[in-house]
């Protein structure tokens, strides 16, 4: 039988606690799945590279989190050294990046610097050429989802969820408007939200839709919301175009801001390029299983989901355009059609076992991991648990930083104490 392997798992956070449901059930999937020893690294304190290279783990999976620094430019470079050193390492690397039209040129240099072996992409095979070049030729590319159900996720979805009769919002729904620079498919997040809400108020039903930040709902309490609402609305994530460098985006906040009444028609000629309109990355998201585990039915716009949620099977359709709102509403009144759906869309994605983290890592784990040469030492008990402690005590530092940031007062009185620990976010 071959030996346990030894997994590092690179990220980066900061400034955020607690993480979002579905961030914080990705990021821990190996810590609680994996069968192998896992050690999780964050990026944001110290230099990630010299607590790699002292593990010495047979594969380093660097995380969405740390891919994510190629559109933070002071983070990106103060990690470059460290970036570099990772090609060096004796063991296999798997990266899995999101939102890879964003930034997409840095993201090709993170995955050559790093000497990155596998790509867990979110995007389909047609778009991988688009998106990642000549890197096709020499990097292992694999589809993934952005996210999956959690165990833990499932168990409390199960005890939270309620009646249908006894829910007390009939429509929920949370979203961030990311403006246009995803083109027209980025702003379907935003438009469903505003015309669902505009068609229910037309009717008289009470609905709390929010697409602004400060409405987010973080943790548990997101959970606890769904299931305690009566419908959701969503809409694939993706987007439209590629924006290589960033310019894209820039260019559109610049525009809007200077023009508060531009249109997606005027961004488009003034930033778009000439070929925006050949690509589409489009596919489901976590919060897409979270509604069925806490047996929500959604109103989804019209899309593929992966290939995983069926139309008028998982999912009532909204149309592109939404000349059928009437009719969701309708459908969304309906018990029975509502119960129904629920209970096959639960059936068919939870209750099937298919789509969990812990079948994914799984997968993972003996598609890339095991495959790999056992030329690395395993780490010993004691670098496992200084690491585990190291890890615990950034978790406690984010805690405490978050805590500030809210509630500044609270520390003054320990400032004396804490100043040396948090610095800058100890009031003076």
């Amino acid at each position: 039988m071959a030996r346990s392997r030894t997994i590092a798992i690179l990220y980066h956070a900061r400034g955020t606690y607690p993480l979002r449901s579905a961030v914080e059930t990705h990021l821990f999937a190996w810590k609680r799945h994996s069968q192998h020893r896992t050690a999780y690294v964050n990026a944001a304190f110290n230099d990630p590279a010299r607590i790699l290279a002292d593990l010495k783990p047979d594969a380093i999976i660097v995380h969405t989190s740390f891919c994510s620094l190629r559109w933070n430019d002071a983070e990106y470079l103060r990690l470059a050294p460290a970036i570099a050193a990772i090609s060096d390492m004796n063991a296999v690397k798997i990266a899995i990046p999101q939102d890879e039209y964003y930034f997409t040129a840095r993201l090709r240099e993170m995955v050559t610097a790093m000497g990155i072996d596998v790509v867990l992409s979110c995007a389909d095979q047609d778009n991988w050429r688009p998106l990642y070049g000549d890197l096709t030729d020499s990097v292992a590319f694999k589809t993934v989802l952005t996210g999956y159900l959690d165990d833990d996720v499932v168990r409390r979805a199960r005890s939270w969820s309620k009646p249908l009769a006894e829910r007390a919002i009939f429509l929920s729904y949370r979203a961030w408007d990311t403006g246009f620079w995803l083109g027209e498919h980025g702003t379907h997040k935003v438009r469903v939200g505003e015309t669902m809400r505009t068609a229910l108020e037309h009717r008289n039903i009470a609905s709390d839709i929010s697409m602004v930040a400060a409405d987010t709902i973080a943790g548990p309490d997101w959970l606890r919301f769904l299931a305690n609402s009566r419908a959701t609305i969503g809409v694939e994530g993706g987007s439209s175009l590629i924006d290589l460098h960033g310019t894209i985006k820039t260019c559109v906040d610049d525009h809007v801001r200077d023009n508060p009444d531009a249109t997606l028609a005027d961004v488009q000629e003034h930033c778009f390029p000439t070929d925006h309109g050949n690509f589409k990355l489009a596919c489901l998201s976590p919060r897409h299983f979270e509604a069925i585990a806490t047996r929500t039915v959604q109103a989804l716009v019209r899309g593929s989901y992966s290939g995983i949620l069926e139309a008028d099977r998982h999912y009532i359709p909204i149309e592109p355009d939404y000349s059928n709102l009437d009719n969701v509403i309708d459908q969304l009144k309906d018990d029975g059609g509502v119960q129904e759906m629920v209970d096959r869309a639960y059936t068919d994605i939870v209750e099937s076992g298919r789509f969990t983290y812990r079948s994914f890592v799984a997968q993972i784990d003996r598609d890339f991991v095991e495959t790999c040469p056992e030329t690395a030492l395993p780490f010993s008990t004691y670098k496992h648990i200084l690491a585990a402690l190291h890890d615990w005590w950034n978790w406690r530092i984010i805690q405490a930083e978050c805590i500030y940031l809210k509630h500044p007062g609270l520390f003054r009185p320990f400032a004396w104490l804490l100043k040396p620990i948090y610095g800058r976010f100890v009031p003076n």
